[in-house]
C-alpha cells in the first residue's frame, strides 16, 4: 500500500506548490527527491512544499528537503 502522495499545482508568478500527503521515509524519499528535482529543472521561480498532511518524516525525508532547499537557493 502506497502511503505517500504528491500533488502539484502552479500558481501566479511562477510559483509551484507541492503538497505532500502521508509518510516520508526511506522508501518514499527517493520518489520525493525525483519529483522535486523535476520541479526545479522545470524552471519554477518559487517552490513551496506543503507539509500539512505529512504524518511522519524520517531523516531521509528531511535530507531530501534540505538538499532541495540548497539547490533552490543557487
Amino acid at each position: 500500500m502506497d502511503v505517500f502522495k504528491v500533488n502539484q499545482q502552479s500558481v501566479e508568478g511562477g510559483t509551484t506548490i507541492v503538497a505532500l500527503d502521508g509518510e516520508i521515509d526511506v522508501h518514499s524519499a527517493p520518489r520525493l527527491r525525483e519529483h522535486l528535482d523535476t520541479v526545479l529543472q522545470g524552471g519554477s521561480s518559487r517552490l513551496v512544499v506543503d507539509l500539512e498532511n505529512v504524518r511522519y518524516i524520517d531523516s531521509s525525508g528531511l535530507s531530501v528537503l534540505l538538499e532541495t532547499h540548497r539547490r533552490a537557493e543557487t
